[in-house]
């Protein structure tokens, strides 16, 4: 696959489980991710995607306008990509 990478990076973002979720995986040993993301255009075709890995993260995928994702994700994790979609709104427009 082929990745540009506009070089930038958003730290010190956290993910902070919710309560029912820590209490089925063990209240105390995790309780969020401290995650850095960073701004990537895709430059391949759709047929480079391949999710037929020995330890597949996901089962399906499909393209979706930025504005969408909050709507798509686990209630825990909407915050996060608000505020992630805020700090890369400029590089959200499409390619040109």
């Amino acid at each position: 696959m082929r990745w540009r990478s506009s070089g930038k990076a958003v730290a010190g973002c956290n993910m902070t489980c919710e309560r029912n979720l820590l209490a089925a995986y063990g209240v105390g040993r995790y309780q969020g991710q401290r995650q850095k993301w960073f701004v990537m255009r895709f430059a391949g075709r759709d047929s480079d995607i391949n999710l037929a890995t020995d330890h597949p993260e996901f089962d399906a995928w499909r393209w979706v306008e930025p504005s969408r994702l909050p709507d798509l994700i686990v209630t825990f994790k909407r915050q996060l990509y608000v505020d992630i979609l805020t700090e890369f709104r400029e590089h959200c427009l499409p390619a040109g």
